[in-house]
């Protein structure tokens, strides 16, 4: 189910997204490039992180912009607690990891994510009922074929992210409330540490093959020159470099 509702709500939205983002990322990155070797695995994460948050909830923790964003700090020590506990046995019962010190750091950093998952829930679903509700006295006081076509406007203009496509589900009985947030935090964390990877391996190649990089920066210019400043997924998927 995550896959097929997210390439569908990807192929709207991820251009701009990625645009804004990258923009950001390129910013750090210059900062610190003049200034000798530097890690940039923690800015790619971040970077990752936010446009998984967009695209899947419409909502950014912001952790590009805020070093010490509450929720980027909380996946962050969220990864390290799952990797710490896989590699430690006798830390895999409930019933002894409970009673740890990394297991109560564990259910505070989770307390943190779901907090934010639910306001953000909560928030798109109060959205939505006064959009319906809007709707439907817009319909009984002059239902006339002009308002139908703005209506269709709109609804076409409204950016469809993840979480209204899990809604709509939600509103149609074939899933709860409950699994609507699974699915939205599934998706955030598991899809932004392996997006993050193969960013980083992506700099790397390019960067240990400087004639490569040469080539896909020439077939990013002659993009940006023939389709104006956003290089659509589109786009970029046509060029021989991005195969």
């Amino acid at each position: 189910m995550t896959g097929t509702v997210f390439v569908i709500s990807l192929s709207r939205i991820v251009d701009k997204v990625f645009e804004e983002q990258a923009a950001i990322l390129v910013t750090h990155l210059k900062s610190r490039a003049d200034n000798g070797i530097f890690n940039i695995i923690p800015y790619i994460v971040r970077c990752a992180l936010d446009i998984i948050c967009i695209t899947s909830m419409d909502s950014s923790p912001n952790s590009q912009q805020n070093a010490e964003s509450p929720y980027f700090n909380a996946v962050f020590r969220m990864s390290e607690l799952v990797h710490q506990r896989q590699t430690c046995p006798w830390l895999w019962p409930d019933a002894v990891y409970n009673w740890t010190r990394a297991g109560r750091e564990h259910d505070a950093c989770l307390k943190i994510l779901h907090d934010f998952t639910n306001k953000v829930i909560d928030e798109r679903i109060a959205e939505r009922a006064v959009k319906i509700r809007d709707q439907d006295k817009q319909r009984n006081a002059q239902e006339t074929e002009e308002e139908e076509k703005i209506d269709a406007f709109a609804i076409r203009k409204k950016r469809l992210v993840f979480l209204d496509l899990l809604l709509e589900a939600y509103d149609n009985g074939e899933i709860s409330r409950s699994g609507v947030r699974e699915e939205v935090d599934t998706f955030m964390f598991e899809g932004h540490d392996t997006t993050a990877a193969g960013i980083t391996w992506a700099l790397y190649l390019l960067g240990r093959h400087p004639e490569i990089q040469q080539s896909v920066r020439e077939e990013v210019d002659s993009f940006l020159v023939k389709f104006s400043v956003y290089l659509f997924f589109y786009n970029l998927s046509r060029g021989s470099n991005f195969d």
